[in-house]
């Protein structure tokens, strides 16, 4: 089996095509790390496993790698009524016969002790300043009103960020079945923001959702984005994790 993760302590570097970058399972929040270009404030699939981000770092139960999987599981608290575990797992995607790109897709799976529970879980992208693209899941375009784009309901999603300072583009998507909301704000620093599970959660009950990103080389972004929508479609269904 390859060797995807280096896991030091709780901080997981990889490096895979055109992924590369670092995680701190402690601090799910702050994101995945890209080692290109970095700047102050710019992180990537952050997990809000709380309400709020905290300095002090999360309530880890247990991490490990596994082939392109790092996991973390965290325990549940009288703060939060739910138990979450997050998969940061390495997706590679055929650019052509002889190159690849990759990126990270984020698993949230949450479950509770509990007869009733609200375990609502959000996930953050910041970009450095550049063109930002948005398209429907049927390929169509979408227009951000007054510099924002958002739904109120599930909705699928496709987001390409071509960074002045990066020689990748970026694209994120999700699938409606995993997400609740969604807003993307083109300001300096473009932001993208799912939200999932806004249902109640009952004990024994597991619930998943994904969210998907994946560097691109920028001459070919638009058609790697749209082939990395499908590879998703195409990809097995969540709850088989």
């Amino acid at each position: 089996m390859s060797k995807y993760w280096n896991l030091q302590g709780t901080i997981a570097r990889v490096s895979r095509h055109t992924l590369a970058g670092q995680v701190d399972v402690s601090f799910p929040w702050r994101g995945f790390e890209p080692a290109a270009a970095p700047r102050a404030g710019v992180a990537l699939l952050k997990v809000f496993t709380r309400a709020t981000a905290l300095d002090a770092p999360e309530t880890l139960v247990e991490h490990y790698d596994r082939g392109v999987d790092l996991v973390a599981t965290y325990a549940q608290t009288p703060e939060r009524n739910f138990r979450p575990q997050v998969y940061w797992r390495v997706i590679e995607q055929p650019v052509d016969a002889a190159a690849a790109s990759a990126g990270l897709e984020v698993i949230v799976s949450t479950q509770t002790s509990l007869l009733d529970s609200q375990p609502l879980v959000a996930l953050e992208s910041v970009l450095p300043p550049g063109e930002v693209q948005l398209w429907s899941a049927q390929g169509e375009p979408l227009t951000a009103s007054s510099g924002v784009w958002q739904t109120g309901s599930a909705a699928a999603c496709v987001v390409l960020f071509r960074p002045r300072d990066w020689s990748l583009s970026y694209c994120e998507l999700a699938q409606a079945a995993d997400i609740s909301a969604m807003q993307v704000e083109l300001g300096e620093f473009p932001s993208i923001r799912w939200q999932m599970f806004p249902e109640s959660l009952e004990k024994g009950v597991i619930r998943r959702g994904r969210v998907r990103g994946v560097f691109l080389p920028r001459e070919q972004d638009e058609q790697l984005a749209r082939a990395a929508w499908r590879a998703l479609v195409d990809s097995p269904d969540v709850l088989s994790v």
